[in-house]
């Protein structure tokens, strides 16, 4: 008898010392959906017959179009890396401009199964993963942080925050405070936050909490790093991503 699937979240560090905004687009995403395609590799050599869900940061892909950039995505990712993982799904951030726009999106392989632009609904937030209720957050939601858009009385399992990432101190950087936010906002939602995150020529990613437990004495969570994943050591991606973690943590 074959034992019961579990339910792991697996959360994406990448440090860069190289200004990533002077690349364009297209190339920059052509690395990251690269580094997707390699992430869901590794993750499911290791842990590929559970249920797992894997975040990446905020802004991980860049457009002026966000329609066509989804269709796209959907594409690749829902219908193509995911299409033989039934259990798998992905999380990433979408930022487009002019204006600037924002979205976190998830995905499994029948498509988007739940996105979080500005003002978006309770519903359009939640979805179900291995029997749990989860939600998604972008990064800059107008009030993310006190749970914009998320009732503190709903019956979340987890959450995802999708952050952008941090630069040196005086240069948007605020690691430490944000790190506070996520820890009210889990306090306040009941449940445990789950935050990737990318660091622009800053030494704080070994300090980054990527899995908040509403209380200091909650949940535990079992930490693994994976580093099989050439595009986070500058193979594919020519150095842009840098060194990247994949933190495991099981619900």
């Amino acid at each position: 008898m074959w034992p019961a699937r579990k339910r792991f979240v697996h959360t994406v560090l990448f440090q860069t010392w190289r200004d990533i905004r002077e690349r364009p687009w297209a190339t920059e995403n052509r690395d990251r959906l690269t580094a997707i395609k390699e992430v869901a590799r590794a993750v499911g050599r290791r842990y590929g017959r559970h249920y797992n869900l894997i975040a990446f940061p905020g802004g991980w892909f860049g457009c002026n179009d966000i329609a066509d950039l989804m269709r796209t995505l959907e594409a690749d990712i829902a219908h193509s890396i995911l299409r033989r993982r039934k259990r798998m799904y992905i999380a990433f951030g979408v930022d487009s401009w002019p204006p600037f726009r924002e979205m976190a999106i998830v995905m499994n392989c029948s498509g988007v199964v739940a996105v979080a632009p500005p003002c978006s609904s309770e519903e359009d937030r939640a979805f179900v993963f291995g029997g749990r209720v989860a939600c998604v957050l972008a990064c800059n939601e107008p009030g993310a942080m006190e749970g914009a858009g998320v009732d503190a009385d709903s019956p979340f399992d987890l959450a995802l925050v999708l952050v952008h990432g941090f630069w040196p101190t005086g240069q948007l950087s605020g690691s430490g405070r944000y790190s506070l936010s996520l820890e009210g906002l889990a306090r306040r939602l009941g449940c445990p936050v789950f935050a990737p995150a990318g660091f622009f020529m800053n030494r704080n990613i070994g300090k980054w909490r990527a899995g908040i437990a509403p209380e200091r004495e909650g949940l535990i969570f079992r930490e693994t790093v994976i580093t099989e994943v050439p595009a986070f050591d500058g193979g594919i991606a020519a150095g842009t991503l840098g060194a990247g973690a994949i933190l495991t943590f099981e619900l």
